[in-house]
């Protein structure tokens, strides 16, 4: 009876068995083989965006203080046509249009833009304050 081998024995050799191969595998899907045979670490591929940014050129009129409501429409249709959805960046473009003396008037948010929704804070700041005419 010594012989015969115990069940849970069997089961083991079995385990280690399938963990040596399983690891064999984890490593060749990890490494390349060159030419002559040697095995080298796989680079890392980084996966491709999902989505494709496609960039159009958005050219926003300069800063019109004699009616602020209108240059806003006028530059979130420039928004629209080139699909600009990100805040921080309708601020910027918003911010590079404005002129020194009107800049000045809200230098507090241009240096310090709201963590959240800049462009909208900018839009309505704008707004509240009418820039005034120098």
């Amino acid at each position: 009876m010594d012989d015969i081998p115990d069940p849970i024995t069997q089961l083991r050799a079995q385990i280690e068995e399938l963990q040596r191969q399983l690891q064999e595998n984890q490593m060749a899907r990890n490494n390349v083989e060159d030419i002559e045979g040697n095995n080298h670490p796989r680079p890392e591929v980084q996966a491709a965006p999902q989505q494709a940014v496609n960039r159009v050129s958005v050219k926003l009129p300069p800063f019109w203080p004699d009616d602020v409501e209108l240059w806003f429409a006028q530059v979130e249709a420039q928004f629209t046509v080139a699909q600009i959805l990100q805040e921080t960046t309708k601020f910027a473009y918003a911010v590079s249009q404005l002129e020194g003396r009107y800049a000045h008037e809200v230098k507090d948010i241009i240096k310090t833009p709201p963590a959240i929704n800049p462009y909208n804070y900018l839009k309505k700041r704008t707004h509240s304050k009418t820039l005034s005419k120098c």
